[in-house]
């Protein structure tokens, strides 16, 4: 063999290479698996929650059962279509791996050493792997006849063969008969122009697949960061310097610096927490670090309390270059430790969201969230059209067209009405 022709052989092994895990759709499959274990794994989570004494969010509990019913009703229609496409891709591939026999034979006719296809005979064992993966799913039943075993068939044709008509299909024993006098340059760019053309199908195929998913994966992924950023509440609280008051419920537990001074150390860093009877600023950190790196001795301790309800109202503000230091100021009436205070919410907050926390926790507004409370919430008017719920935050599914003076939240309840 030729270098020239050494190389395009070798260019085309790699794209097969390529194109077996493509067709294999081990990311669609696998994402499929992940998406319902995850699903099914939310009741026990929010469960733990619950057990550990947190009664807020209580949309999650809604949020959790309206996700699985949805992806109920999704997910056998996308292993159907894996399926579909898997079928609707056999011929393309049929043809690829009647070019690799027939530049085989081509090859060989010629003296010259058969192109190893690297990976050849991996895609069955691929398939497989995909088929188990959706079968966990509880997918799978659907899938099951897409493949052979592996080991049977060519490299790429170990899926499904669909019943051909007496005298019809591919005999593969008189490819070297059908070879003969084939050029391998002609069978090379027969083989790469066929290999760019299922590409281009799989990848289709694939975007088809993933958009029948629609809103799901964002709001799964949503929920597991809610969930995930409660738990973190629930293990601050647990390490706090003080102990609650009888009645006390943690709502938050986020990040801060308390801005005492115009001196960086003089304000301290650590946590602000909310609870359904107080706010809290305890300082947490190491202080006296050399080069601000190094040695320093740990301090925690309550700097500062006061009744939730004594805060009147609450202003935000962003700073610094590009807007990347989120400031909140408190202001307290009877019963407050100052007139009004200013910290910087960290934990990738923002300002104007943490504002309105903190003024729905003073006004009593968190009651609402409480599990065993009403879960129909009705927001204030929006001028916009909102596109995610300010309760919950999932997407709305619900197209919002003119004349409509409401939207209610398919995960929570929550009803918002547009102005």
């Amino acid at each position: 063999m030729n270098d020239e022709l050494n190389t395009k052989v070798a260019e085309l092994r790699t794209k097969l290479d390529s194109l077996q895990d493509l067709v294999a759709m081990d990311d669609v499959t696998r994402q499929l698996g992940d998406l319902a274990t995850t699903i099914a794994g939310l009741p026990a989570k929010v469960k733990q929650l619950r057990d550990k004494g947190y009664i807020y969010a209580n949309f999650l509990e809604q949020k959790t059962t309206t996700l699985d019913e949805q992806w109920s009703a999704v997910r056998g229609n996308v292993s159907q279509s894996i399926q579909e496409e898997l079928h609707r891709a056999q011929e393309q591939i049929e043809e690829i791996d009647d070019l690799w026999e027939k530049l085989d034979a081509a090859l060989a006719q010629g003296g010259q050493p058969a192109p190893t296809r690297t990976g050849a005979g991996s895609l069955g064992a691929k398939m497989q792997t995909a088929i188990q993966s959706a079968q966990k799913a509880g997918a799978g039943a659907k899938m099951a006849g897409a493949v052979k075993p592996s080991g049977a068939g060519g490299a790429l044709s170990q899926m499904a063969q669909p019943p051909k008509p007496a005298g019809g299909g591919l005999v593969k024993g008189a490819m070297s008969g059908a070879a003969t006098g084939a050029k391998p340059d002609a069978l090379i760019s027969q083989l790469d122009g066929a290999m760019s053309r299922l590409s281009s199908e799989v990848e289709g195929a694939k975007r088809r697949i993933e958009s029948m998913y629609g809103e799901i994966p964002n709001n799964v992924s949503q929920t597991v960061s809610q969930i995930d950023l409660i738990e973190t509440y629930l293990e601050r609280a647990g390490e706090a310097s003080f102990p609650l008051l009888a009645g006390e419920a943690i709502y938050m537990v986020v990040e801060a610096e308390w801005k005492k001074g115009k001196d960086k150390d003089d304000n301290p860093d650590g946590l602000l927490y909310i609870t359904n009877q107080r706010v809290v600023m305890e300082q947490k950190e190491k202080v006296g670090k050399k080069l601000g790196m190094f040695g320093g001795k740990a301090v925690q301790g309550l700097v500062w309390e006061s009744p939730v309800g004594a805060i009147t109202d609450v202003t935000f503000e962003k700073k610094g270059m590009f807007g990347g230091i989120d400031l909140v100021t408190l202001k307290f009436g009877s019963g407050g430790p100052f007139g009004e205070t200013t910290l910087e919410v960290k934990d990738g907050l923002h300002a104007k969201w943490f504002a309105g926390k903190l003024k729905q926790a003073a006004s009593g507004e968190i009651d609402a969230e409480r599990v065993g409370e009403r879960k129909a919430l009705t927001m204030e008017a929006v001028a916009d059209a909102p596109t995610m719920c300010p309760s919950c935050g999932a997407t709305f599914t619900e197209p919002i067209v003119r004349g409509m003076t409401q939207i209610t939240c398919t995960y929570c309840g929550t009803v918002v009405r547009l102005g």
